[in-house]
Formats: C-alpha cells, sequence, structure tokens
C-alpha cells in the first residue's frame, strides 16, 4: 500500500509518498502451498531427520543416520537464502560425524551465531553440545565435542526435534513415547554444563493432534508453536499467551494444521525462515521440501 505525506507552510507544499508492503507471518499454518521446489540429500543420506539453516538461510543443514553406517550433520551452501530453487543448493562436500556420542541423532540445533551446536540422540537419550570456532561451518577441524551431555530418559525414552528460546535458556524438545512437548530451564544459555539444565517438570501433550510428534519449531518470540506428527502427516499450529512456556493453560491448540502427505509421508523434521513466510519439510523421501504462506 502508498502512504501520502503532505507539508504547508501557507505558501508552498511539499507531498511525497512512500510505498509500503504489509505482510502476516506465523499467523494461519494451513495457509502454506507448497512451492513446487525440493532439494534431495539422498546421496549424502539415506534417513535425513532434521533440516536447519542458518540466520539468512545461506547454509542449510541436515542431520539423519543409516543404522549401523553413520551419523552425520551434512553442510550446504545456497545462493539466495531460503530457497530450494534449481541450482541455489549445493553439497559443500563438508559433514561433521557424531556417531562417537550416538548413532541415531534425531535433532539439531545451533546457538544464533552458530559456534555451539546441539545434537539430539534416541540411542543414549541425551543431547550433546559442540563448538564451532567458525560459526555454521562442519569444515575439517572447525568443530570439536565440548565432552557434555544432558539426559532425557527421564522424560521421554524416544526424543526427537529440539528447540531452544532465543537467548537459550529455555529448551524443549518432542517425545514419540510420552507424545509431550518437554521443557527445560538452563541457567546459562545454550550450555548443557553439569548442574545447568533443569527439567522444569513442565510439558504439554500433543496427544488430541497426533501420537508420533517428531519435529518441533517455535516463532521467534515463542508465541507460536509446531508440532510435526507422523500419525496424521501433518503439521499443528499452537498459541502460547506467554512465550515459550508450556505453563498449565499457556499453551491452546489454534486447531489448525497443515497436510504434507503430497510431498512427504513420512516427515521428521519441519523448519521456517526468520520470518515465517517459507516453511521446509523433511523426512524418508530424502528431501528438503519447500511451503510458501
Amino acid at each position: 500500500f502508498s502512504v501520502t505525506f503532505s507539508a504547508s507552510d501557507g505558501s508552498q507544499a511539499a507531498t511525497s509518498v512512500s510505498d509500503f508492503t504489509l505482510f502476516f507471518s506465523w499467523q494461519d499454518i494451513s495457509n502454506a502451498s507448497y512451492d513446487n521446489l525440493s532439494f534431495s540429500v539422498a546421496s549424502q543420506e539415506t534417513s535425513p531427520k532434521i533440516v536447519r539453516f542458518n540466520s539468512d538461510g545461506t547454509k542449510m543443514f541436515v542431520v539423519g543416520y543409516q543404522i549401523s553406517v553413520h551419523a552425520t550433520v551434512h553442510q550446504y551452501s545456497l545462493t539466495n537464502g531460503f530457497s530450494m530453487a534449481s541450482g541455489n543448493v549445493t553439497y559443500d562436500n563438508i559433514s561433521f560425524s557424531v556417531t562417537s556420542q550416538d548413532t541415531a541423532p534425531t535433532g539439531l540445533t545451533f546457538s544464533p551465531d552458530g559456534t555451539k551446536m546441539f545434537v539430539l540422540g534416541q540411542t543414549n537419550d541425551a543431547i550433546y553440545q559442540y563448538s564451532l570456532t567458525n560459526g555454521f561451518s562442519m569444515a575439517s577441524g572447525n568443530v570439536t565435542y565440548d565432552n557434555i551431555s544432558f539426559s532425557v530418559t527421564s522424560q521421554d525414552a524416544s526424543p526427537h526435534g529440539m528447540s531452544f528460546n532465543s537467548d537459550g535458556t529455555k529448551m524443549f524438545f518432542t517425545g514419540t513415547a510420552s507424545d509431550e512437548v518437554h521443557q527445560y530451564s538452563l541457567t546459562n544459555g545454550f550450555s548443557m554444563a553439569s548442574g545447568n539444565v533443569t527439567y522444569d517438570n513442565i510439558s504439554f501433550s500433543v496427544t488430541s493432534q497426533d501420537t508420533a510428534p517428531t519435529g518441533l519449531t517455535f516463532s521467534p518470540d515463542g508465541t507460536k508453536m509446531f508440532v510435526l506428527g507422523q500419525t496424521n502427516d501433518a503439521i499443528y499450529q499452537y498459541s502460547l499467551t506467554n512465550g515459550f512456556s508450556m505453563a498449565s493453560g499457556n499453551v491452546t491448540y489454534d486447531n489448525i494444521s497443515f497436510d504434507h502427505s503430497g510431498q512427504e509421508t513420512l516427515a521428521y523434521g519441519v523448519e521456517f525462515n526468520t520470518d515465517g513466510t517459507k516453511m521446509f519439510v523433511i523426512g524418508n523421501g530424502r528431501s528438503v521440501y519447500q511451503y510458501s504462506f
């Protein structure tokens, strides 16, 4: 839309017209549409679980596992951020193995600057912490395991998608054993150091929507939560009165979902771009599928 500004001193007048674009994001996931764009990661990973991006979408990371073969984080570059357009995504021939920590990674996330990486694994039901000298780079020698991990076994024996709030003082993951989103507090943000992480004894059940939740992500302010479930091949949308809190009565299902079965019938991960206008789904189809709002 356009806004016209006018000013006058009584004898002379000046007029200026400014154009604005107004968009609504993080509102209604049912408005998503498939862009007919996808990128195959089959050459690198036969069982991808999660896709994540850096802040501008020019780096993409996929983690997965082929049992007894490898558990690896793969790195890709995008010429134009957050786009699966043909020719826009290339594999960097760079990867980092987490096999020494866990052979079945199901969750992946980074600190905002990419200097900390966290991998959730099902073998030991734990979250592992890594340091990156240069943020968002799996280059040889750049990633080191911090010898720090945090067990989530007491909450769920089949953990999946993981997410933090913006400063890393709250952590969440979904579990297919409990069908719940579990909440933790971190005294120092983005640190799995001993004694730094505590379970809040707070969780939110998504059983009424899906009994196999695998993917999890939030809007930047934490007032919208999105859970990917395999039972109905859908992504479900929730509202949080207070951002990033699973406290009783704070989370409500919006009665809004998105069916992605036309592209992927066994999805594990869901991710958005920074303003919520693009969505990405990954699963056993071994491709990253792109959607727009």
